[in-house]
């Protein structure tokens, strides 16, 4: 039932008389674990507290205006997620090409292995896929560094190809890894 809280997770908001006379004891103990099992994470203007061992999984989407004629906009995505002691580069981008597999009109076009500036090895896979609204040319970049699986891609219309070239380039041009302060310079790359 909508705004009943007295049944499920939600119980300890109608605490009973019991515990609304020992609550500022209950909280304030409540608040010191909590405290001690968590850190403060911040994205732009906002900020959250999560638990420690939580694995930070971030994803970071830009996308181009709203076309006034409706149609199908420019995407950039980069997504970082921790890597398991037996994750390589192969064993992730085989992972993302069998996610694609049976899907209907995915084509791998190309598959280029290529090094990042500090000469972290990459892989750039090349898919054009069936929006319901036209095709799409996706550029998917992946490499691990320092015990952190990255993906890089940008998602264009293939009727749109020759117009967005030039910014997707841009973009893409001005890459680059920087120093992460949750990385050490002993971690493995």
């Amino acid at each position: 039932m909508p705004g009943d809280y007295t049944r499920g997770r939600w119980w300890w908001a109608k605490p009973s008389a019991g515990i609304v006379n020992d609550l500022p004891r209950f909280l304030d103990r409540s608040a010191r674990i909590i405290r001690a099992m968590a850190r403060f994470v911040e994205y732009g203007s906002v900020g959250i507290e999560v638990p420690d061992d939580w694995t930070d999984r971030s994803t970071a989407t830009w996308a181009e205006p709203p076309r006034s004629d409706g149609g199908l906009g420019a995407v950039i995505m980069l997504a970082r997620d921790v890597a398991r002691p037996d994750d390589t580069l192969e064993n992730r981008i085989v992972w993302a090409l069998r996610k694609t597999e049976g899907l209907p009109q995915v084509v791998l076009l190309e598959r280029n292995p290529f090094q990042l500036p500090d000469g972290t090895q990459a892989m750039q896979l090349l898919v054009e896929w069936a929006h319901p609204a036209g095709k799409m040319i996706e550029l998917v970049s992946l490499f691990l560094r320092r015990g952190i699986f990255w993906s890089f891609v940008a998602s264009v219309p293939s009727a749109r190809l020759d117009e967005l070239d030039p910014i997707m380039q841009r973009v893409l041009g001005s890459f680059t890894t920087v120093p992460d302060p949750r990385e050490s310079e002993s971690s493995p790359r």
